[in-house]
């Protein structure tokens, strides 16, 4: 009986270590909350950014170098824009690159 629990524990972990390791070789699918809050700090920066350009005070230098700031960090977790707005597994407009339609 100890023997069968010992064994269905150790396929458990392997079949949890399996599926790990295919998420980690092939990061297709939805983005992560992670990069999902990513996408939407670098939206709300770039909005307060472009609408400040319209104000009388001029352009939000602080609202613009976030942007640009949360942009290269977009850049590196892989995530591209979608700007023919030809996908459907976009978030905000932002994919994985490398991502098969």
């Amino acid at each position: 009986m100890i023997r069968t629990r010992i064994l269905i524990a150790a396929g458990a972990a392997i079949l949890l270590l399996a599926v790990i390791a295919a998420t980690a070789l092939f990061p297709g699918g939805p983005l992560s909350r992670k990069e999902m809050r990513l996408v939407d700090g670098f939206a709300a920066a770039y909005s307060a950014c472009m609408d400040s350009a319209g104000n009388a005070n001029g352009i939000s230098l602080g609202d613009c170098n976030e942007a640009e700031i949360l942009k290269a960090r977009i850049d590196e977790a892989g995530l591209c824009i979608d700007y023919d707005n030809t996908r459907q597994d976009t978030y905000e407009d932002f994919y994985r690159c490398g991502t098969p339609r």
